[in-house]
């Protein structure tokens, strides 16, 4: 009877080291995974953070810096392009997450700033004045708008609706 005798102590000494290595392993990716879960978590509290700060700055933008450009453009000497330049540039410090809230109720931008009119106590004769459009477009406009936010009432004042309703917070703030 032959028998043949091998020495498996490295094999074994292999599947210990290997073992521990998956355990080690496996401690790693626990770790990652929590890492990544309190990453996302982190993610998530700075994008609403920067939302609320985008808000902010647009509310801001529309209730202290826009009124004063308005008042210039009324001061005769006072070029109305450089001013409707600087209100564009204004605008475009705010994310289109806060451009999405006018998209969310279907309304365009231009409608939006018309809204921001409103509530600023503008006149339709300075609103028209102020984008260069007819009184007539604004009236359009002013159609387009009441359809979207679903005030089939003509009864109803749309600057009472505006500064009173969800719609003023869902739009600037």
């Amino acid at each position: 009877m032959w028998a043949i005798v091998r020495d498996i102590s490295k094999r074994k000494e292999m599947e210990i080291a290997l073992k521990r290595s998956l355990k080690e392993k496996n401690k790693y990716i626990k770790k990652s995974e929590d890492y990544n879960i309190s990453l996302k978590t982190i993610l998530t509290e700075l994008t609403e953070q920067r939302k609320k700060t985008e808000e902010k700055l647009y509310v801001n933008i529309s209730e202290n810096i826009i009124p004063i450009l308005h008042s210039l453009k009324k001061v005769a000497g006072v070029d109305n392009f450089v001013l409707r330049l600087i209100e564009e540039r204004l605008f475009g410090l705010v994310s289109n997450d806060v451009k999405a809230k006018c998209l969310e109720q279907s309304l365009t931008m231009y409608e939006c700033k018309i809204i921001d009119m409103i509530k600023r106590e503008m006149r339709l004769k300075e609103i028209a004045s102020e984008l260069n459009i007819s009184e007539n477009t604004i009236h359009s406009h002013i159609g387009n708008i009441r359809k979207k936010l679903g005030i089939r009432n003509k009864k109803i004042n749309l600057k009472l609706f505006i500064k009173s309703s969800v719609v003023s917070g869902q739009i600037s703030k």
